[in-house]
């Protein structure tokens, strides 16, 4: 049948539906390694990834080595701390970013020591 008596309502930032035709909002799936925000206005890319999803070909990439990020946002991914990196891609937690080749884990630095290496 036709829906001509009805208007469509776009999806949240960032989601689309799978075919044309959908009925309702739960028919809107958001982008691979992204999740819909708490307010359920737009897709943000989960822990471990970055990316633009205003954008119509956004996508949710990781994490590159030497950065992290720990939960499901807009923002980018932060740097580990000086003298530090990471061991892959797509890393969740500061915790990941160890001692870079040539160095070790200097016992006497604080946790929070940018020089902890």
């Amino acid at each position: 049948g036709t829906v001509a008596s009805q208007a469509c309502s776009a999806c949240p930032v960032g989601a689309s539906t799978q075919t044309v035709g959908a009925t309702n909002a739960s028919q809107c799936v958001c982008p691979s390694n992204s999740v819909l925000n708490t307010e359920g206005t737009s897709c943000v890319c989960v822990a471990g990834f970055e990316g633009d999803l205003n954008v119509p070909s956004g996508e949710c990439t990781p994490c590159p080595v030497a950065k992290f990020k720990k939960v499901a946002s807009t923002s980018l991914c932060s740097t580990c701390p000086i003298g530090t990196t990471t061991t892959s891609v797509g890393a969740t937690s500061q915790d990941a970013c160890v001692c870079a080749a040539g160095s070790y884990l200097n016992p006497s630095a604080s946790t929070n020591d940018a020089s902890k290496c």
